[in-house]
């Protein structure tokens, strides 16, 4: 499951990350990346099992303080 979960992520970068360096859009491609691996990161935790905390709750938490 893990490697279909890359594969399909690899087939995003191939299809994205040429046309920004085409274009020279290079603080576009860095944010492109950064949020690529976290979603990326947390695919893959879920993937083996990892319980993460909700989202919606510590955001939330962060607003309500």
């Amino acid at each position: 499951m893990i490697l279909l979960l890359l594969f399909g992520f690899s087939l995003i970068f191939l299809r994205e990350v040429p046309r920004l360096i085409q274009r020279r859009y290079w603080r576009e491609l860095l944010v492109f990346c950064l949020f690529m691996a976290v979603a990326m990161l947390l695919s893959v935790l879920l993937t083996i099992g990892v319980e993460l905390p909700q989202v919606s709750t510590a955001i939330g938490d962060l607003f309500l303080k």
